[in-house]
């Protein structure tokens, strides 16, 4: 269950939180509905007893996370550009959520925790669905997301995109294991066309790269003549999967005819997004300062922006002969550069940069391994899940967060090859 909820059930936690307003932008209400489940395995547990997790990932986990707190702890010069308290939760979050995952037994990604996971992936989509038809500010093309606070149209659309992104993955091994998992073939295909939808809705560049990388490593892992022969013939010899996806087309064609304005914006957001983005590269500097406001991606512009301050300031150490801010970073999360992995050679060095991309590479080596060879359902799920991960590592958010350790080390716990 707290498996299953960490990572299918974020959004209906921030739907209760913002989207019924229950406790309005409460952080701590949040987290707790997010790890108390952690909390609820360990008095069902043997501590005499655990299923071994990955002996090469999990302790070089362990050790980066003490190699980051030692920076915490030594209070360098940049210790007062962070909150003591949020810093000390972050840590004991991601110690505790190890902890538990350590004595979890291998069975924990087993067939209930597929089914869990496919309930409140669903409850999740249906409640982004519910929140957007009662708000009446949303118009189609804008990003939904839960409103901050109640407040409508402030939100972090990734909470939701994310878990659609999961739930394209659980539709598609939903098929793939027809036989085993007990869910048809109808629903599967509902469940990935309705997360197909919230990637519409939530318009997120992340979630698109990772369902498109998703789907060409599902393609060159499973994809054969003959797995092909028996994927048509388990489809199109019942009449009622031909008869449902001949009204599904009619329907989905006659919608887009007839509401081909209103969907334009999201059709546009590919080209705009990439228009955007090729502008911020491969604009001057020059006229990047003096247009910033009218050409390129903001995201873009300012990821652009922090780059160079890195490489700036990793020049000023080495001409300034500040050898030791190279090796070891200019201080405990500087600057929040919005690039994970560049985030660990700002502030950790190359020291911190290098031991995390070992660590990074033996997960995808791990990965890649699970995708060709699966040792259940549940860690060709994880697999997968990665990937979006992966793209995150270099596109979004800070290096060390609560969430993002917590399923690092979810994927050390139980990936093995």
């Amino acid at each position: 269950m707290a498996l299953a909820v960490f990572l299918a059930g974020v959004p209906i936690i921030y739907f209760l939180r913002d989207g019924l307003a229950l406790a309005p932008g409460n952080t701590l209400f949040s987290i707790g509905l997010m790890f108390l489940p952690f909390a609820f395995t360990l008095p069902f547990k043997d501590f005499s007893y655990f299923d071994s997790p990955n002996r090469v990932t999990f302790p070089l986990m362990c050790f980066l996370v003490l190699y980051m707190f030692a920076y915490f702890y030594l209070k360098d010069r940049y210790y007062f550009t962070v909150s003591f308290s949020t810093e000390l939760l972050t840590f004991i979050i991601i110690v505790f959520v190890a902890f538990t995952l350590v004595f979890m037994r291998n069975e924990a990604i087993g067939r209930p925790f597929i089914y869990l996971s496919v309930f409140l992936v669903t409850v999740s989509a249906i409640s982004l669905i519910y929140y957007v038809s009662k708000n009446p500010l949303y118009v189609i093309g804008q990003r939904a997301a839960f409103g901050y606070g109640g407040e409508m149209g402030v939100g972090n659309p990734h909470i939701n995109s994310k878990v659609a992104y999961f739930g394209i993955i659980l539709g598609i091994l939903c098929l793939k294991y027809y036989r085993t998992v007990k869910l048809g073939l109808i629903f599967p295909v509902i469940l990935i066309i309705l997360n197909i939808a919230i990637l519409f809705l939530t318009q997120t560049m992340l979630a698109f790269l990772a369902t498109f990388a998703f789907g060409a490593l599902f393609l060159v892992f499973n994809l054969s003549f003959s797995s092909a022969v028996s994927t048509f013939r388990l489809f199109f010899s019942k009449w009622y999967i031909v008869a449902l996806v001949i009204v599904g087309f009619v329907a989905l064609g006659y919608q887009i005819n007839k509401n081909r304005n209103l969907l334009d914006p999201a059709f546009n957001y590919f080209s705009n997004r990439y228009e955007g983005i090729k502008k911020s590269f491969l604009e001057s500097t020059e006229d990047k300062n003096i247009k910033v406001k009218e050409t390129g991606d903001d995201s873009a512009n300012t990821r652009i922006i922090h780059i160079r301050g890195v490489l700036e300031r990793l020049e000023e150490s080495f001409d300034d002969g500040n050898y030791h801010y190279i090796l070891f970073g200019q201080g405990y999360k500087f600057m929040y550069v919005d690039v994970p992995h560049l985030e660990m050679l700002d502030s950790f060095g190359v020291v911190g940069l290098t031991f995390f991309t070992i660590i990074f590479l033996r997960l995808i080596m791990m990965c890649l391994r699970e995708m060709r060879d699966p040792d259940s359902i549940g860690s060709e799920f994880l697999a997968y899940a990665f990937i979006y991960f992966f793209f995150s590592n270099f596109t979004s958010g800070q290096m060390l967060d609560y969430t993002r350790f917590a399923t690092l080390f979810i994927f050390c716990r139980f990936l093995k090859k």
